[in-house]
């Protein structure tokens, strides 16, 4: 029976998800255990360049996972479609939302044996009879949740998450700043670590459906954009830049030591991904090792305009004007 008067809760603005007609679990790392699940899969190919949050969920269901490496322009370099066998997937990831055309190419390449991995790409949309997850998290203030689509379905019906007590960072943030709740963040992470399949909470679709998400898309693109014709002379990474939709980060990479160091000093903090990379890869001379090193990703998100990627962009520059051989 339904509740009625009490004490007010939030006042959620109720529109429509971005992915509304997805299946939404409780968090990105089960969205791709619920396509294992699903599909019954014997072995996946992941990329060495990869969080190890991923790979959890293909442990945990004691699934074989053989690595394959990435060349400088983010594409698989040793794994053909003919070298996977029956029960076999492998698994992209959308690097920085900026291998939008690349994935499409994959699809037609290994059709229903590939996997893509949109944790880095929430504007992209999924491609027909192509297993695709995403994080909504990445990209909007939410405690957790995850969107895909896979063919088959789950027979078991799922039980629904509550979300309401992994709020602390998201509701400090906003009251004082990020900094001073970062390690609330960094405790609710790992409160997410073997969280149990479930369907995504009602609080986390409520939040979702208050987004802009049209908007938040044009200010991503416009400050990946700004940043670029900015940068562009220092990035030795390739971007196809006008095939990007709402991307996650600007990826800038360059060699020089110190620069990301620098950015947080500087207050524009600068994730690394990621430090397991080496123990997976095993050796310090591969594009990997490179990736992990010197690729600097950049906040481009909706919270912020011209002025702050002005402000990125001039301290990146007056760091490596100070730091020419």
């Amino acid at each position: 029976m339904k509740e009625i008067g009490g004490f007010f809760g939030l006042e959620l603005h109720r529109a429509t998800e971005y992915y509304d007609d997805a299946i939404k679990v409780n968090s990105g790392r089960n969205a791709i255990k619920y396509i294992l699940l699903a599909q019954k899969i014997r072995t996946v190919y992941i990329p060495y360049f990869i969080c190890e949050t991923l790979i959890e969920p293909i442990k945990t269901l004691g699934i074989t996972y053989r690595f394959y490496s990435i060349d400088a322009k983010l594409e698989i370099a040793d794994i053909r479609p003919d070298m996977l066998l029956e029960g076999e997937k492998i698994l992209y990831i959308n690097y920085f939302g900026v291998k939008n055309t690349y994935v499409d190419t994959l699809a037609e390449l290994f059709g229903r044996q590939l996997i893509v991995d949109n944790t880095q790409a929430f504007y992209k949309r999924p491609l027909k009879h192509t297993d695709t997850y995403y994080s909504p998290r990445k990209f909007f203030g939410v405690p957790d949740g995850g969107y895909l689509y896979t063919e088959p379905l789950l027979d078991e019906a799922l039980e629904e998450d509550r979300s309401y007590d992994r709020c602390h960072a998201l509701l400090g943030g906003i009251d004082m700043d990020a900094s001073s709740f970062y390690m609330e963040y960094i405790k609710h992470n790992e409160s997410l670590r073997g969280l149990p399949l479930k369907k995504m909470s009602r609080l986390t679709r409520a939040l979702l459906s208050g987004v802009d998400y049209e908007e938040a898309k044009l200010i991503r693109e416009r400050n990946f954009l700004y940043l670029h014709n900015e940068l562009k002379t220092f990035n030795t990474l390739e971007i196809a830049y006008s095939q990007i939709s709402g991307p996650m980060v600007y990826p800038l990479l360059i060699e020089i030591e110190g620069l990301r160091e620098y950015l947080i000093a500087q207050k524009i903090y600068v994730a690394i991904y990621w430090k397991e990379v080496s123990d997976y890869v095993g050796r310090p001379d591969t594009v990997e090792e490179k990736l992990t090193k010197y690729v600097h990703a950049l906040p481009i998100d909706q919270r912020y305009g011209i002025g702050e990627m002005h402000r990125i962009a001039e301290t990146v520059k007056r760091y490596i004007e100070g730091h020419r051989e």
